[in-house]
């Protein structure tokens, strides 16, 4: 299905949702390696550890609940079987793989919420060798991490997402926290920033810093809450003021049924790579009701609802939560990339299973999403959140997409979690 709507249209009509429905059951592969309550794939990341050109899955579990038994750890997965390669304690909801002098390493953190009581962010060296280390840094509050090149030195940076300090960017990998001074500390005008990515929004080769604001009010069109994503450029160095951005890029907020929802905007920002063929990448944004696609190149104070490329609004409101993960890759093989989005609040008769929603590129315009997705892969049984994380994996037989459902019931043990990995030919065939 190609998309040709245009945003600006909203009496358009609807066309009759016609996807492919795919339960877990058609997926090539599966792993459930946790116990109740521990939340298996609430945090995932696909990174080539042994640079092979075979992805590994970074797997975190869910904050530490108060089921007994429950557990907090990171794993390690084979990308092509789901197999376990390396466990490692500590849960981990937000992750991000780099490497140093000494060769690769990731970070990992509990997005924070008022039940966590200590610092969460940990950075484990040489995870996949003889001896891999595991250091505890010490900062808490802590609500995204990513790793990225910002000083062109070769090695990864660390930029982390607080929930009171705005961005901190420190050069290299800091031993611990607060002895380790950031080299630039970012803020938003009332926000705290709730999601970072780093990525080249211009194309001239170096990466900007995004960071999503997800409770910033708008001023200019004096409405609360809307949320917003700011756009910062290298370099990258002392204190950086939401004036000094290059860009601010505000979403909406959603009025249904007589109630004003918070926007939300910049839940979730990632990399979406080229979705319209202009040379440009576009910026995956989630918000609240909505799920945006929108090239960030342009510089000053701009508006989703004027210049997006694309919105996606939920099968069922504001429930969804649509693009609380997402990616982009060419399933069908016709050289244009396909748009994968993940609504871990989505229904199936009724009931909030979760899902991810397929849609083949280009893709444009302003769309339910049940209307727009030629396949729907959903879960079998409420609550399993299907969609909260994904990832695109390579593998020996090529491309494939991984899907958490950290809420899944695993024979009696509840919200254990688990993984699906469905290759992208059998996505095609869908």
């Amino acid at each position: 299905m190609i998309v040709t709507l245009l945003l600006g249209c909203p009496d358009a009509p609807t066309p009759e949702v016609d996807y492919s429905l795919l339960r877990p059951d058609s997926a090539d592969a599966t792993a459930a390696l946790a116990t109740s309550g521990s939340r298996f794939g609430a945090g995932l990341r696909a990174v080539d550890f042994d640079g092979n050109g075979v992805d590994e899955l970074l797997v975190g579990t869910g904050p530490t609940t108060d089921v007994e038994g429950a557990e907090s750890s990171t794993w390690v997965l084979d990308g092509a079987s789901l197999t376990p390669l390396a466990r490692f304690e500590g849960a981990a909801t937000a992750l991000s793989a780099g490497m140093t002098d000494a060769g690769p390493v990731f970070v990992s953190a509990v997005s924070w919420e008022p039940a966590l009581e200590s610092a969460t962010l940990r950075r484990v060296d040489d995870p996949l060798g003889p001896s891999p280390t595991t250091t505890l840094l010490g900062m808490d509050r802590v609500n995204d991490v990513t790793l990225a090149d910002l000083d062109g030195d070769g090695a990864s940076d660390l930029v982390v997402a607080s929930l009171e300090q705005g961005l901190y960017v420190y050069s290299g990998l800091p031993e611990t926290f607060p002895e380790s001074p950031p080299m630039a500390q970012l803020t938003a005008f009332d926000s705290h920033f709730l999601s970072a990515a780093a990525m080249d929004v211009d194309g001239d080769g170096v990466d900007e810093l995004l960071g999503g604001a997800w409770m910033e009010d708008d001023p200019e069109a004096d409405r609360q809450e809307e949320g917003a994503v700011y756009v910062f450029e290298a370099p990258f160095s002392g204190d950086v003021a939401a004036s000094d951005a290059r860009a601010v890029v505000y979403g909406t907020r959603h009025v249904a049924n007589g109630f004003i929802y918070e926007g939300e905007t910049g839940r979730r920002v990632s990399d979406g790579g080229d979705l319209d063929g202009d040379g440009l990448p576009e910026t995956l944004i989630a918000a609240k009701t909505w799920f945006w696609g929108a090239s960030l190149a342009a510089r000053g104070t701009q508006r989703l609802t004027e210049m997006a490329l694309l919105r996606l609004d939920g099968e069922d409101g504001h429930h969804d939560e649509p693009g609380e993960s997402a990616a982009t890759l060419d399933v069908d093989g016709d050289g244009v990339l396909d748009l994968l989005v993940g609504a871990p609040g989505a229904q199936v008769s009724g009931y909030p299973v979760g899902a991810v929603y397929l849609l083949y590129g280009p893709v444009s315009g302003q769309w339910d999403l049940g209307a727009a997705a030629e396949v729907k892969l959903a879960a079998a049984t409420p609550d399993d959140e299907l969609g909260a994380t994904l990832a695109v994996v390579r593998g020996p037989d090529g491309l494939g997409v991984v899907v958490g459902a950290p809420g899944t019931q695993a024979g009696s043990d509840t919200e254990a979690g688990a993984l699906w990995l469905w290759g992208a030919a059998v996505l095609a065939g869908g």
